[in-house]
């Protein structure tokens, strides 16, 4: 079941990895599930490269593990993975001279190391098997919680990290941990005056 059929009128973060990639950085896209199906990421404009959100909007997170060809142990070996740790952050960009937008866009947003963290979770598994045209065995898992976009404008450095732990199957290697994570930027409204 693809994790679009479970929402309504929300915004999916879709992050994935492949098990065995040497890189920490997660591949990502933003899709909008509303029946509006707005561009969060146009490629022109004012919000061009950056993750164009607005009040009220409902983000929920949907990560998917995959299991490639070209790994150190045959993609069958896959036995999926556990999430234990799955944080959204967000430092607010200046906004004029000394002023700074407010800590978070989200609601509810905890303060640490200059900005705030929301934890996320917890995840529930929607989908798994073997994709074809990659060639590759996947597990998909989607928060069960959306966290919702309380401000009016701004921008933020926005991040993501992930903590997982990567079960092989029981014939396979013991598990491991790995920590990946994307660091898009984030503007809600106008992001800020055209003067800026």
């Amino acid at each position: 079941m693809k994790p679009s059929s479970l929402l309504n009128d929300l915004l999916l973060l879709n992050v994935s990895f492949d098990i065995h990639q040497l890189s920490p950085f997660l591949c990502w896209q933003v899709i909008d599930e509303s029946q509006g199906g707005r561009n969060l990421m146009s490629p022109v404009g004012r919000h061009a490269g950056s993750v164009h959100l607005q009040r009220d909007d409902r983000v929920r997170v949907c990560v998917t593990a995959f299991s490639g060809p070209e790994g150190s142990a045959p993609p069958e070996d896959f036995g999926g993975f556990k999430i234990e740790n799955c944080t959204l952050q967000s430092v607010p960009r200046l906004r004029e001279r000394d002023t700074f937008y407010s800590p978070s866009p989200f609601q509810y947003g905890q303060s640490v190391d200059g900005g705030t963290a929301i934890p996320i979770g917890p995840f529930t598994l929607v989908d798994h098997g073997k994709d074809e045209k990659l060639n590759a065995y996947y597990e998909r898992q989607l928060s069960d919680n959306a966290v919702l976009v309380d401000k009016d404008m701004g921008i933020w450095e926005l991040s993501l990290v992930l903590v997982v732990e990567i079960k092989p199957k029981a014939t396979a290697v013991g598990s491991h941990k790995r920590v990946f994570r994307f660091d898009p930027e984030a503007e809600v409204g106008t992001g800020t005056s055209k003067n800026l």
